[in-house]
């Protein structure tokens, strides 16, 4: 792959145009009314010996200055030997300072003699900003009939999407987690769903036409499209509806539902009439709307036939169950990929505007990108650092970098074998576990930044702890000599002092390996464990979680993709004892009276004071191995059209059916 040592710069532009001009070996300013702009300035300390010139350091500097405050937009300092007929350059470091941060770009160390390069060491490295994402609870449109559509005026209609993600799965049931990764949901329908077309902004109906809430927030009551069909021709009613969430609710014997505790907090739903389905819930509860809308790539809120899974004994994993959704299936080819059709019937007139998908399997992060860069693709929801880069400096592509998500980072652990049964070892790892290591090897190896945080999630706003409060909190700082001294007491304590051998699932062929490197080298040096690797196909991590064999596995058996800013939904299926998605097998009953709490209080200042014992129950007693948040870098070719995936504050793997082709 290509590589991009460069970096673009944007320039501030401070109330007038101006006109820049490059000097060197002085400083250059433009002064207006109350403040000063500095264009460059560049200084140069050299020392002079006969025949030879010794350059020791020269330093570049743009900036803006405003009252009060500096901002460097761009600082590069050389540090290089010059003699007759040959250059060495010792050191290139650029930066970016702003008040109270730094980020260092790119530190480049080369030897050059006339006719070659030789490049010894590149190193990039991101200094964590002080900014934390913010992402606020999405405002619900209930229009009745409301559909959506393209944000641009005139969408083109035709032509086939091409989308490049991961998407062999081990079987077809989303809702026993088959793990929708990228385009599969295209088949179905929520009843509600979040709008394409304003970056996710909004929630409006989907199988429902409106919805109606009562008694105080313990009843849903929706009324549905008429008309709707199963791409089988059968008629779309209230008990597809109820059949689907009762199967979630009350899984049938021998199921492995992994949604449920998503659903805590519905008692039961009925069909009032076949176009009219009420939920009844225990407590009122703020995010069910969201949680109805989730097209997370686990247990997304989709509507099956009750038809179907009455003939197949309420089991879809072996066949892919018809949808009402805006393509349909055609063909799976495994391991190569899936081809949608354009559903002719579907109950938005409008949509979609492209005659089919082809969703093609890529499983590395940078392939994925690469795919598009050649023109096998579209679009991917997510790629490598480097290659958005690359996407960023093309006037044809596009790309947004770090966009928000609300996924962790983690990794699971079997609490049902050694030595994880030991509360003292899973403690000792959460302690010696070193973030900033682990960032920094995600940074070389995919150019992502991994957002640091608890238990609660940084980017709630209302409930997370500010990110300098997190730095300082054992485990998470990152001067570990305190942390991994504590850690070696509590390994040789649980009788592990001399060391022990855990096994560890990862993925072949995929950016995983290097960071499973990392970890066996970490955990190595700071606790004296012997980490083996153990490679398992990806899409069979789903059925591996489920069943218990692992002893530490891939963030599939603890917990990643979340379909609520609020955690506690999440809290309820993953970490409640018993919760049909807790893989780990993690019961801790101080922490369950905790969620029990959090369920039911709407009071914002208690429901926070609530998140803070929680968090510190699971920082003494860790039901997973939290490495942090993490963010997605989506990347088009420009006339791929209608999804404003420059406006998403975070990201969803799902439908994409106001999607199209300019060209």
């Amino acid at each position: 792959m290509k590589k991009i040592s460069g970096i673009q710069w944007t320039m501030v532009t401070v109330g007038v145009a101006m006109l820049l001009a490059l000097a060197v070996g002085c400083t250059e300013t433009v002064e207006v009314p109350g403040e000063t702009v500095v264009v460059e300035k560049e200084v140069v300390k050299e020392v002079m010996v006969p025949g030879e010139t010794v350059v020791v350091e020269k330093e570049v500097v743009k900036e803006v200055m405003v009252p009060g405050e500096t901002v460097v937009v761009e600082k590069e300092v050389v540090k290089e030997v010059m003699v007759p007929g040959e250059t060495v350059v010792k050191e290139v470091v650029k930066t970016v300072e702003v008040p109270g941060e730094t980020v260092v770009k790119e530190v480049v160390k080369t030897v050059e003699v006339p006719g070659e390069t030789v490049v010894k060491e590149v190193v990039k490295t991101v200094e964590v900003p002080v900014e934390k994402l913010v992402v606020e609870r999405v405002e619900v449109v209930k229009d009745i009939g409301w559909t959506p559509r393209a944000p641009e005026p005139n969408p083109k209609y035709g032509g086939i999407i091409r989308l490049s993600a991961p998407h062999r799965m081990a079987h077809f049931d989303f809702h026993q987690g088959a793990a929708a990764y990228a385009g599969q949901t295209n088949i179905y329908n929520n009843l509600v769903y979040y709008n394409q077309a304003d970056g996710l902004k909004t929630i409006g109906p989907d199988l429902a036409m409106s919805w109606d809430v009562a008694d105080g927030g313990n009843t849903y009551t929706f009324k549905l499209r008429e008309g709707v069909k199963w791409h089988d021709g059968m008629d779309f009613s209230a008990d597809d509806v109820v059949a689907t969430f009762n199967r979630i609710i009350s899984p049938p014997e021998g199921l492995a539902i992994t949604a449920t505790g998503l659903f805590e907090s519905v008692e039961s739903v009925e069909a009032i009439d076949p176009l009219t389905v009420r939920f009844n819930l225990n407590n009122p509860t703020p995010w069910f709307i969201e949680l109805l809308a989730s097209d997370n790539y686990s247990n997304p809120a989709v509507i099956y036939p009750k038809h179907f899974m009455e003939a197949n004994n309420f089991d879809l994993r072996e066949k892919v169950a018809p949808g009402t959704g805006p393509f349909m299936l055609n063909e799976i080819k495994q391991d190569e990929y899936w081809d949608l059709d354009a559903n002719p019937d579907y109950f938005v007139p409008h949509l979609p505007y492209a005659d089919g998908a082809r969703l093609l399997n890529v499983i590395p992060f940078c392939d994925r990108g690469t795919a598009v860069l050649t023109g096998q693709a579209d679009f991917t929801w997510n790629t490598c650092g480097d290659v958005i880069k690359i996407a960023l400096e093309r006037p044809d592509l596009d790309a947004k970098y770090a966009t928000g998500d609300i996924f962790f980072m983690s990794r699971g652990w079997n609490i049902e074998k050694k030595p994880f049964d030991d509360v003292r070892v899973r403690r000792a790892f959460h302690l010696a576990f070193d973030r900033d290591v682990w960032t920094d090897i995600y940074m070389a190896g995919d150019g992502k930044t991994y957002p640091r945080t608890t238990w609660v999630p940084y980017y709630d706003s209302a409930n997370a702890l500010d990110r300098d409060v997190v730095l300082a909190r054992p485990g998470y700082r990152s001067d570990k000599t305190e942390d991994i001294a504590e850690a070696r007491r509590l390994m040789a304590e649980a009788g592990y002092g001399d060391g022990v051998e855990v096994e560890y699932i990862i993925s072949p062929g995929t950016s995983a390996s290097p960071f499973a490197a990392a970890m066996q080298s970490m955990l190595k040096e700071n606790l004296n464990v012997t980490i083996k690797l153990r490679e398992v196909d990806r899409h069979e991590f789903g059925s591996i979680c489920n069943s218990g064999d692992f002893t530490l596995g891939p963030a599939a058996c603890g917990i990643t993709g979340v379909p609520t800013v609020d955690i506690t939904p999440a809290w309820n299926n993953k970490f409640v004892c018993g919760a049909a998605g807790n893989f780990t097998r993690y019961c801790n009953e101080a922490f369950d009276e905790v969620v029990a709490q959090l369920n039911v209080e709407q009071d914002p200042a208690k429901r926070y004071e609530l998140f803070r014992q929680a968090e510190d129950l699971l920082d003494a007693d860790p039901p997973i191995l939290l490495i942090g948040g993490d963010q997605v870098d989506p990347m088009w070719w420009k006339y791929f059209k209608g999804m404003a995936l420059k406006e998403r504050d975070w990201g969803q793997w799902g439908r994409f059916e106001t999607a199209w082709l300019d060209r």
